[in-house]
């Protein structure tokens, strides 16, 4: 038998523990966490008992029927719960198909993931499976992860907001190159607030001699038709915003300064309420008072 060395405990690590985070319907039962390990072509799933054991393992190629795979084997375990490493990154799209089939999932950060990996007894070589199988361990001694929720309006109001930011940057930066070439061609170039319009205008007057003064002038006519196009999709962007906010009936747009978090012209239109069948728009925001500097004292003068 190994003899102890006196004063020497055998290293212990555990991870943190607090609060459940469990479903009321699994507490009190057997629970089967079942980790998966997310990849761009393929999907590890790996099922633990309460007590780490591996029970079983599937690969399956991430496709549209994945979701549907992974259920029909993890039918053995009546009880289960799913845990998925980035739930809001690479494994998105599993995780919100097993949210959708009402199944209980967690969204597991990868650095908790890796550090349950490397603090295995067994072996910290990185493979798919010991992912998955750490992404589970991870699910079953941190009570306090994050459940994944079925993604609503507020991401789709994300989204349409994105996507009219991107296309102003885009058409501010075609607007800046379409300037540039504007001054080339006409002595003192165009105004600051430079439209599609005005550099229609401005290029009409352009009659370029040089050979360069031709091709500057055909590729501003390129831009042109780039910064015409940009202001239909921008204009379609507020349009797809506008119907969305009619669409969920928000009353958001009645708080006070609640404009500012929107871009302007989305709100050119009044917004009306299912809740309420008059047309409402938002308060005008007053200005900043002005900064005065402060009256002279006596003590000043003196």
């Amino acid at each position: 038998m190994a003899q102890q060395v006196r004063g020497v405990c055998p290293p212990e690590v555990r991870l943190p523990v607090a609060g459940s985070s469990l479903p009321a319907a699994t507490k009190g039962h057997a629970v089967i966490t079942i980790g998966i390990d997310p990849h761009k072509r393929s999907l590890t799933a790996a099922a633990l008992d309460s007590h780490s054991r591996l029970l079983g393992q599937l690969r399956v190629s991430a496709t549209s029927q994945a979701a549907t795979q992974l259920l029909a084997w993890a039918a053995t375990w009546p009880q289960r719960r799913w845990a998925v490493e980035g739930a809001s990154g690479l494994g998105r799209g599993i995780a919100q198909l097993l949210v959708a089939a009402g199944e209980p999932v967690l969204d597991v950060p990868a650095k908790l993931a890796a550090r349950a990996r490397l603090l295995e007894t067994s072996s910290a070589r990185k493979t798919d499976l010991a992912d998955a199988c750490s992404v589970a361990a991870a699910a079953l001694h941190h009570r306090r992860l994050r459940p994944v929720a079925l993604e609503g309006h507020t991401v789709a109001f994300r989204l349409l907001s994105d996507r009219r930011d991107d296309l102003v940057a885009e058409r501010t930066r075609i607007l800046s190159r379409l300037h540039v070439l504007l001054a080339d061609l006409q002595p003192g170039g165009a105004n600051r607030e430079l439209t599609a319009a005005r550099a229609a205008a401005l290029l009409r007057r352009v009659h370029p001699i040089t050979a360069v003064d031709v091709q500057r002038k055909r590729i501003a006519r390129e831009l042109l038709a780039d910064v015409r196009r940009l202001d239909r999709q921008v204009k379609s962007a507020s349009q797809a915003i506008r119907q969305a906010i009619r669409e969920h009936g928000t009353t958001l747009t009645e708080v006070y300064g609640s404009a500012r978090c929107w871009p302007p012209s989305c709100w050119a239109t009044p917004v009306t309420s299912p809740a309420s069948p008059t047309a409402t728009t938002s308060p005008a925001i007053p200005a900043p008072p002005q900064w005065r500097p402060p009256a002279a004292t006596s003590a000043a003068i003196a």
